[in-house]
């Protein structure tokens, strides 16, 4: 279930990222709190090969993973114009922390509350927003010089079971989509109940979470 509202703008310039950023396990280190993404649903989903491809480790054949989607921003405020949507997705491996894969639809909101709308891309634009651009990514910047884009070999040099693999290949891009069925299911606009209280975006996605057990995705050259 997600958690409470708490976004903390302080914290973001004052805490230490470092613990984050190269931390290599399954846990947040101790004592370290969520404050960005603090919303999330999560679900079981599984990863299913792109026949013909030449891709190694997970990318190949069929596993099982968790999804966490989650709202970047400030959705909760009224002067919001859409969501932030981001999803994360686990797999496990035999002998070995999970491998990940996060994808956004941007850094900053859309201008729809249907959290399937757009597609989802490991590869998303750096800020326009002035002052993102003077506060947020310049600090996420003193951790990383490539915070708009994720490394994809990971994800190919191992399979399920923990196995080394001889000759990696992996793919420069990916982009997952959502099926038409889920991204023309919500409207754009915020949706409210029958006694006027605003539906939050993460009742919605809780709906669906029995639908998105496929990943769909493509993947780009």
């Amino acid at each position: 279930m997600p958690s409470d509202f708490n976004w903390d703008i302080n914290v973001l310039f004052s805490e230490n990222f470092g613990p984050s950023f190269g931390n290599d396990g399954d846990e947040l280190p101790n004592g370290r709190k969520k404050f960005n993404h603090t919303q999330g649903v999560v679900g079981q989903i599984t990863w299913e090969e792109v026949v013909g491809l030449p891709y190694t480790g997970l990318y190949k054949g069929k596993t099982n993973g968790i999804i966490r989607l989650s709202e970047g921003n400030f959705a909760p405020l009224p002067e919001t114009n859409g969501l932030t949507p981001t999803i994360a997705l686990k797999f496990p491996r035999t002998g070995k922390p999970s491998v990940n894969h996060l994808a956004n639809t941007s850094f900053e909101p859309s201008t729809s509350f249907n959290f399937f709308k757009n597609d989802f891309k490991v590869r998303i634009p750096l800020f326009t927003d002035t002052c993102a651009i003077q506060t947020i990514e310049r600090r996420f910047l003193d951790q990383n010089p490539t915070i708009s884009s994720l490394g994809l070999s990971e994800f190919s040099r191992f399979d399920v079971n923990g196995i080394a693999v001889t000759s990696i290949v992996f793919p420069f891009d990916l982009r997952f989509s959502p099926v038409t069925a889920i991204k023309t299911k919500f409207p754009d606009t915020r949706q409210k109940d029958a006694a006027g209280v605003e539906i939050p975006w993460y009742k919605q996605v809780q709906t669906m979470t029995s639908a998105v057990t496929t990943a769909s995705s493509m993947i780009l050259f």
